[in-house]
This record gives C-alpha cells, structure tokens and sequence, in this order.
C-alpha cells in the first residue's frame, strides 16, 4: 500500500525538476535581452538625470549671481563709510562735543543718507562710536540704549548681549541669521551685516558698522528660482551658518534630512563672500520626466516578460513531452536490475526503479521495528517526555494508537505471585505473562488503553478517559474487570 503513493511522490520530484531545469534554461535566454535593455535604459535614466541636475544648477547659480550683485551694493557703501574721512576724528570724539565736533556729525549724516539712497537693497544702516556711546545713522542720531530699546532691538537679545555681541565685538564681513529686528509695528525680519570700526582692527574696536537689510529684499531676488523647480533655497555663509531660507519646506535648513523628505539637493558656493547656496527641490518635480520614461519603460519591459515568459513556458512544455513518456513507464514498470547507462532517458529509467526497490525495502523494515517504535512512544509518553506539539495524527496512527480523548489515567499493575501461570522462574515465561497482562488490559472494553513494561513483575497501561469520567468510578469498574479476569483465567495474584 506504501509502494505507490511514493511513486508518485519520486514522479513528482523528478518531472518537477526536469522541467524547472528546462524552464530555466529558456529564462536565462529571455533574460540576455531584459539585461540589455536594463543597461541601456540605466545610462538613458542616468543622462535624463544629468540634464535635470544641470537645470537645476543654473537656476541656483542664477539666484547665486543676482544675490551677489546686490550685496556688492553693500559692500561698497560699507567701503565707502569705513573709510570716510570724518570717521577717524568722530570714533575719537567724547560725550563733550564742541561746535565743530557737532558739524562733523551733521555732515557725516548727510554723507550716510546719500549713501543710503544710492541702493534700494539697503534698508537702513547705523555707524555706533564707542568712545561716546552715539549711533549714527542717515535718519538719526542716539545713544545704543534708545537705539536697542526704541528703535531696532532684537527680541531674542538682552541689551548687555546687544552691546558684547554686535556693538563691542570684532567683525570682519559677519553676517547674522535673519531675525526680528526693530520694535511694535516697525519690526522686520532683517539680516543684519556687521563690521568692527576702524576697517582691519583686531584687538579693540572703536565702533562698528551695523546695516540692515529686509529679509523681503533677498527673498524677492529668490522667489521666481523658487517658484520654477517648486523646491526650497536657503543660503549659508562661509561657517555653515544658515543666514536664511525661501520656500515651502525651509525646515530642511535647520538640519533636517533631505534624503528622508524625499528632496534632491545641489548647491554652489560663492567666491565672492563664500556663502553656500543650496537647492532643495522635491523629487516628483526634479525625476518628473525622468519617473515618466521609467514607467513607460518598466510597462513595455513587463509586458515583453510576461509575453516571454509564456513562450518559455510553452516551449518547455514542448520540450518535456518526451520525458513525460518516460515518467509514465516508470510508473508501470517493477524494480529491476540496471544495465549500462546509454543515455540520459535510459539512466532515469533505471535511477527511479531502483529507488522504488529501496523505498519498499526501507518500508519493510520500519514495518518490523513498528512495535519497539511503539513501545519506545508509550515509555517516554509515560514518563512525560513527550512534546505534545511535536506529536501529528499520522505519526500516532502509524504506531497504532489513537487517542480520542484529552483526558488520560494512568493503571500500574504488579504482578505479586503468577506461580499459578509460569513453572519456571525465568525470563521467557515473565514477559509472556507481562504480554497476557497487557492485552487483556487493551483489550478490555471501555477505554482505549495501551500497556507499557516497567519492571520484571510491573506493567503500566496508560488509559485514554472521557472528560466525563470524573469521578474515576468507572475506573475502578474498569480495574476490577482487568483483576478478575487476569487472576481467575491465568491464575495470577495482581494489584492495581
């Protein structure tokens, strides 16, 4: 009975690998054109890229330039105020000022304002002399107390960080990150330059520049670039500061990741001022053309291997009719002795014969072993050695043992005096009157029970109950039955 389903089993492996095996071969050549194609769009996707890259770079080289050019206006009124010729005498000058010293203010003044009005990027700047604590600027004239608590304060600074910081600190081209300047409705997002007084002092400043443009200006020159690649430009200066940032996702430029926001970035740097000037655009809009061609290109490619693929299937198919002939004989034919291999279909012949002559073998003798096998199941179950998950239906069917039941009972039964039964002390007559005892135990209706040898005069019988059977008063009607019938018919004092 265990001979043919194993045929069919060795069939089965051997059809399926005979035809994998075919299968792949036609795969491997379908696929020397898929790699092909694969590589040749690879370099197309590659140039596509390129080109989108170049675009965006000389966007942000535009922005680079038109930013550049406006802060060359600043630059030169930064040269032009440094090296004033008043400067000198009013960075000198004390809180007591004599009629002159007041003249020189007032001319300084007109100097700065037609500064001022030579550029529309400039918002409005302020010279600070340290030496009588007066800011002078095109439109005013104060102390940095009035200047920081009327007129441009910055929030996040207190008026003793306000002088060490911008005041009193040495600057050379710094540039401050664009913040809130400026009090009640006159406050503005400003980026803030800083320059120490006298122009190249290192030690201790005299003064100090302060100009101010409108965060508006710069973003101004930025929003068409922005508003083209549908991205994000921030800029940063030579530190890796970040001095400020135009478009929907500026949060990119306080660090978070743009590989993870799905943002593409290039970026080019100044060699004017070194400020950094990085572009983030998002991918759907920097790939749009290039995600296109892909899809396009993964449609016709599936379609081509799934029509491939079909062939290669059919074709398979074609070539395996000759082996299934073969396949068919071994089924009908018997065991027998292989001769010389003259050919691959005469080897399979052979191959499978012989292995359907060891299957039987191999089945013969577990069939032999099938009571020790057995014997050796119900000993470990006994002594709980068992993994009840590792046990299947068909592993308890093969030993002969159901258990329809999930409640079990365990019955030890000594066999105190069987002179009644053996003649003769010896080892042949105990196991055969431990053999009686467990048949008539398994054999006694009410449970399934299976017998387990212990000790010389010992048998267990492990009793599959009922949960109903709670009490154990069946189980001890059940006993009674065992003991008579073990005493009376083979004269043989037991207890259970």
């Amino acid at each position: 009975m265990g001979v043919f389903p194993t045929r069919l089993k060795a069939e089965r492996s051997s059809r399926t690998s005979v035809f994998v095996t075919l299968l792949l071969s036609y795969l491997v050549v379908l696929l020397i054109p898929v790699i092909v194609f694969g590589g040749l769009y690879t370099r197309i996707e590659s140039i596509m890229v390129e080109n989108a890259n170049n675009a965006n770079m000389a966007l942000i080289e535009q922005a680079k330039q038109v930013v550049d050019g406006r802060l060359d206006e600043m630059h030169l009124i930064s040269r032009n105020t440094s090296s004033h010729p008043k400067l000198d005498t009013l960075l000198k000058s004390g809180t007591l000022q004599t009629a002159e010293e007041r003249y020189d203010y007032l001319s300084f003044m007109k100097e700065l304002e037609r500064y001022r009005n030579s550029s529309s990027f400039i918002t409005d700047f302020y010279v600070y002399l340290r030496k009588s604590d007066t800011v002078v600027s095109p439109g005013f004239k104060t102390n940095s107390s009035i200047l920081f608590s009327e007129i441009y304060g910055y929030p996040n600074l207190t008026y003793k960080q306000f002088q060490d910081d911008i005041l009193h600190g040495v600057h050379f081209n710094r540039f401050l990150p664009v913040t809130e300047v400026g009090k009640g409705l006159n406050k503005k997002r400003m980026l803030t330059y800083l320059q120490t007084l006298p122009f190249g002092e290192k030690s201790t400043p005299k003064g100090a520049l302060v100009i101010l443009i409108e965060e508006r200006q710069i973003m101004g020159l930025l929003e068409e670039i922005v508003k083209a690649n549908h991205g994000t430009i921030y800029i940063k200066d030579a530190e890796g500061q970040v001095l400020l940032s135009a478009g929907e996702r500026s949060e990119l430029a306080n660090g978070a990741s743009a590989s993870e926001s799905g943002m593409m970035t290039v970026s080019t740097t100044s060699a004017r001022n070194g400020w950094e000037y990085v572009s983030l655009v998002p991918e759907n809009v920097f790939m749009a053309k290039v995600i296109m061609v892909k899809r396009m290109a993964v449609g016709v490619l599936a379609l081509c291997l799934a029509a491939g693929i079909i062939v290669c299937a059919y074709m398979t198919y074609r070539a395996y009719h000759p082996l299934r002939d073969i396949i068919r004989f071994i089924r009908q034919s018997h065991p027998t002795k292989g001769g010389n291999i003259r050919n691959e279909y005469e080897f399979i012949k052979s191959t499978m014969a012989d292995s359907f002559g060891k299957q039987v073998e191999m089945e013969e003798q577990l069939f032999r072993q099938t009571p020790a096998i057995r014997a050796n199941f119900l000993l470990r179950l006994l002594k709980g050695h068992v993994d009840t998950d590792d046990i299947s239906q068909q592993s308890l069917s093969f030993m002969g043992i159901t258990f329809p039941h999930s409640s079990f009972a365990v019955a030890l039964i000594e066999l105190r005096d069987a002179s009644g039964f053996i003649h003769h002390d010896c080892e042949r007559e105990w196991a055969l009157i431990r053999f009686v005892t467990g048949k008539v135990a398994e054999e006694m209706p009410g449970y399934a029970a299976y017998a387990v040898e212990l000790e010389k005069n010992e048998v267990a019988i492990i009793l599959n109950v009922p949960e109903e059977c709670g009490k154990g008063v069946e189980l001890y009607e059940w006993a009674e039955q065992v003991k008579r019938v073990i005493e009376q018919r083979f004269r043989t004092v037991t207890t259970i």
